[in-house]
């Protein structure tokens, strides 16, 4: 009975067990033929199925998130128990060289340090200053540092510091900066004020790390939720606060001049903007576009209302649109001529590849000048130092880029060529249109553009003998010649050699970019003269472009007027001493006869006598006018009187005239007229080349069209582009073939030379390349097709010179010691600045190898020297006499040692020539020398190959500039 009994429970049991493992076997079941869902879902659809506790792997793997943060509830007792740190950046470079800013907020107080940083590895160095600064004026100590897990801060300098300081270091969890939520939201609201206080007052970008540390100096001083409605500094200190002193961030400031800086007819206060306060002075600072220098000044008047940037600008770095540079003037616009193109095959236009911008700075040609690194902002602690595109588009390269197919039209398929339609192109990758947009342009500057885009000019007298304009232009110039008595048909005499002659033509524009002339010149070929016997002095005066570009400058900080005059057959009115005969030019009715031809009686374009003679006429007339010639320059003619100030420049047939006086200009113009057959071309738009677009805000110079015709000629109008002339890994030792073709290499670096007057971008590559014109190799080729790829990405580049109210004086010098690796010489490169205005610059390879970096850097120094001089010697002929030193800024300790030092050492000797000069400039105060930073010396790029942020950031500072990139 009792195993009966036995055997049923037994029996009994097993049955339960059964049924509940039938039931969780059922759940896990339907658990997984639901996609897992969660158990309320699972209860909803079977109540009757118990909750079986089942823990599922594939769930956790497949739906894990992460858990609530909860919020903290401690609180530090004391000030400086704990301490929250957090970094922010990379951004892009402001005018002072920081990228980063690190913070250090105490927990009680929540009162922030703010710290600026050029690099994150300087944290370090920073957090133990801040502690010593805590230790020294509080008598405090840090307990606790709070962080995330950045490399700066696990670093084993700051694990070192922190142990043998006693402080405990606590980190986030990784991947976790809600842990450090303190730090994290201080930056956030440090952001916020800054960009409010930039964008109220239009405050470029590149002025962000005064922003910031003004955002700091505010938050100190603003009442916190977290502290009672009480100011972090007032708990700090335990007293109210006073604001009264508080001024509008990027305001519009007047400073007053000390009478010891200026004479008593000059301005007594400079126009400035307010960048913030400081901290080590009672004082606030201000910025000088002109000085480029940040100073602390206690006499100052603000115009709170009044932004001293005009507009705002968030991608310029100068704070204001690239359309306010070029508004549409009150001239007609020229319609599109661009002439129909008949291809063969249908156009296919290639999609437009994406951009991405880079937040570099860029276009203010007043570079800043920082004396003491601003690197801490705590306005009470009084810890704080003090110290004016570019717009560069990263072409993304799209993936499975189409085939290139490039084919040139027939002749007898196509009207007149067009340089920009020349070339059928069948999806093309880097077509030209996705590097260049004109919208910064006003529509009539653009319209002038297209004029000279689409116009062409013939290369050869067949050419141009099938097309009626040119046909009457060379008719037209036989005619003036014949009037003008230029020659006699005759025998050539025996013994007698005639030069020969060729056409060239030019088209001659109007300032609104209509067609003032079909312009066909005839040429000798003065190559073939034979010194001696058919010339004795060649020598002419042209205009240097240093001249050009200064005077430029002089009439933009003057908002003079610039016009432009053509003398028409000018080398008509010199007559020729000498006898020579010329061949019969190409279509003149007895060309075809040999010994016909012409006996010149005056000189004509192409011989080696005709400017000389062309200059001794015209000086003569100008000289008869009142003009006197400028020492510095004999090119440029002046005139100063009474009342007015006029000034000619010369270059061969053209003249800029200038101002500041438009009757007596317009009465010029007419004395001009009445000796010489003139072309008034109205308002200067187009000289040599050089596209100038004007506005009230300034000049802007390019070469844009000749940059498109040498692209074109290189056969490199479709090449991939580069973001820099020079690899920054460049090596000249590497051997290379030998090239063949050198007049094919020679003709090109000719070319680029001629490309330097706008673009100081590509002076350093281009002085490298001009070292090997007489032997070349492939090596030296690529380089140059790397400065043509480099072009093809920056067409529009050129300088921009603006209104800074000043004729101010002041250059940059450098040398890379011994960089040249064939024969470990120096190169010496400089830049100079008139009137805020980038006006000269040089890159050069010095002729002696320099036993030292202090000589190499003296030497360049001397040549920096020289060019001040000469420019403070033009400026004086320009009537701009001013008794301020010129300011050379150099970043070589030992050579402003050298400079200012009166005694020579054994180690100076053989230099001893250059310190007599430079240090005459320095001990008479007509230079003074200023010592500048590594990253704000600007001839670094004419000294060596940069990395690309370092590059285009010297460029914006520069004041060159791309308006013609794409947006």
């Amino acid at each position: 009975m009792d195993f009966i009994i036995c055997h049923a429970k037994n029996s009994f049991a097993s049955k339960v067990f059964q049924a509940s493992s039938n039931l969780a076997q059922d759940h896990h079941l339907w658990h997984q033929r639901l996609a897992h869902p969660s158990e309320k879902v699972l209860s909803f659809l079977f109540p009757n199925m118990h909750k079986v506790a089942n823990q599922c792997d594939v769930c956790h793997l497949s739906k894990s998130s992460r858990l609530p943060f909860t919020s903290s509830s401690s609180r530090a007792s004391n000030p400086f128990e704990i301490v929250h740190s957090d970094i922010w950046g990379p951004v892009l470079e402001s005018y002072d060289g920081f990228k980063y800013f690190v913070t250090f907020v105490d927990d009680f107080t929540r009162i922030t340090w703010l710290y600026l940083l050029k690099l994150k590895s300087e944290v370090v160095d920073v957090f133990k200053d801040f502690h010593k600064l805590i230790i020294t004026q509080f008598s405090s100590s840090v307990h606790i540092l709070r962080s995330d897990n950045g490399s700066e801060y696990m670093s084993n300098n700051m694990s070192q510091y922190l142990s043998s300081q006693g402080i405990v270091h606590q980190t986030s969890c990784v991947g976790t900066p809600q842990q450090n939520g303190i730090a994290e939201r201080k930056n956030r609201d440090i952001l916020e004020k800054t960009r409010v206080l930039m964008f109220q007052m239009n405050v470029p970008k590149k002025f962000w790390s005064q922003g910031v540390l003004t955002a700091t100096y505010l938050i100190n001083r603003l009442p916190s939720k977290v502290l009672a409605f009480k100011s972090p500094l007032e708990v700090l200190k335990g007293r109210k606060i006073d604001l009264s002193h508080l001024k509008v961030f990027g305001c519009t400031c007047f400073v007053h001049i000390q009478a010891y800086q200026r004479d008593k007819l000059d301005p007594r206060a400079d126009k400035c903007v307010f960048l913030g306060y400081s901290s080590t002075q009672k004082g606030y600072k201000r910025y000088n576009l002109a000085t480029r220098k940040l100073i602390v000044s206690k006499d100052v008047r603000f115009d709170e209302v009044t932004p001293y940037f005009t507009r705002k600008s968030c991608d310029t770095g100068q704070g204001e649109f690239l359309s306010d540079l070029f508004p549409s003037p009150n001239l007609p616009i020229v319609e599109d001529c661009n002439p129909s193109i008949n291809p063969v095959v249908p156009v296919q236009e290639a999609p437009a590849l994406p951009t991405v911008e880079d937040c570099n700075p860029s276009i203010n040609p007043a570079v800043p000048v920082q004396e003491v690194p601003a690197i801490l902002s705590d306005p009470e602690i009084d810890m704080q130092s003090v110290a004016e595109p570019h717009d560069v588009q990263y072409v993304v390269e799209p993936p499975a880029p189409p085939v290139v197919v490039l084919r040139r039209n027939p002749p007898q398929e196509r009207g007149p060529p067009s340089k920009l339609k020349d070339y059928v192109t069948y999806n093309a990758r880097y077509q030209m249109s996705h590097f260049i947009s004109y919208k910064n342009f006003s529509s009539a500057h653009s319209a002038f553009l297209s004029v000279l885009d689409n116009t062409h000019e013939p290369q050869s007298f067949e050419e141009a003998n099938h097309l009626a304009e040119w046909k009457q232009a060379m008719a037209d110039e036989l005619q003036a010649l014949n009037d003008n008595n230029t020659w006699s048909i005759v025998q050539i005499p025996k013994g007698k050699k005639a030069v020969g002659c060729r056409w060239i033509y030019k088209t001659k524009f109007h300032s609104d970019g209509t067609v003032e002339r079909h312009k066909a010149r005839l040429m000798a070929r003065g190559f073939t003269q034979t010194y001696g016997v058919d010339y004795k002095e060649t020598f002419a005066h042209v205009a240097k472009m240093n001249t050009v570009r200064v005077l430029l400058s002089v009439a933009v900080n003057h908002a003079w007027p610039l016009y432009q005059m053509d003398v028409k057959n000018a080398f008509l009115h010199g007559d020729l001493e000498e006898e020579i005969y010329m061949k019969l030019p190409p279509g003149h009715s007895q060309s075809h006869d040999p010994n016909i031809v012409c006996k010149l009686h005056k000189a004509i374009y192409g011989l080696k006598q005709s400017p000389r003679a062309w200059y001794a006429k015209l000086s003569s007339v100008l000289e008869e006018v009142g003009f006197h010639r400028s020492n510095a320059d004999s090119s440029l003619f002046i005139r100063i009187g009474s009342t007015s100030k006029l000034l000619v420049l010369i270059y061969v047939d053209d003249l800029i005239v200038t101002g500041d006086n438009v009757e007596e200009i317009e009465l010029l113009k007419q004395s001009l007229r009445s000796r010489f057959a003139i072309k008034d071309l109205g308002i200067l738009k187009y000289f040599l080349g050089i596209e100038m677009a004007t506005s009230h805000k300034g000049l802007f110079l390019n070469q844009r069209n000749y940059v498109l015709d040498l692209l074109q000629d290189a056969d490199m109008k479709d090449c991939k582009p580069a973001r820099t002339p020079l690899d920054s890994k460049l090596q000249l030792n590497v051997l290379s073939e030998p090239l063949s073709n050198l007049t094919s290499y020679q003709r090109l670096v000719g070319k680029l030379i001629y490309l330097t007057i706008t673009r100081p971008d590509i002076a350093y590559a281009v002085s490298i390349v001009s070292q090997f014109m007489h032997a070349p190799t492939l090596a030296h080729l690529h380089i140059i097709k790397r400065i043509l790829r480099y072009l093809k990405g920056s067409v529009g580049r050129g300088i921009l010179m603006k209104n800074n109210g000043n004729t101010h004086i002041m250059g940059y010098t450098d040398s890379d010691w011994a960089d040249n690796s064939l024969d470990r010489k120096s190169t010496t490169g400089f830049c100079t600045f008139v009137g805020g205005n980038l006006v000269t610059w040089k890159s050069k390879k010095q002729t002696v190898v320099a036993r030292s970096s202090a000589e190499a850097e003296y030497r360049a120094m001397t040549s920096t020297a020289c060019e001040l001089i000469w420019l403070k010697c033009l400026l004086s002929d320009l009537g701009f006499l001013s008794s301020q030193p010129m300011s050379l800024f150099c970043d070589n300790q030992a050579a402003m040692h050298i400079a200012s030092n009166p005694v020579f050492h054994e180690r100076t000797k053989h230099i001893e020539v250059d310190c007599h000069y430079i240090r005459d400039q320095v001990q008479s105060k007509i230079i003074d020398t200023h010592y500048t930073q590594s990253h704000d010396q600007l001839a670094d790029i004419f000294t060596k190959s940069l990395s690309t942020a370092q590059f285009h950031s010297i460029l914006g500072k520069l004041g060159s500039m791309n308006p013609l990139d794409p947006a």
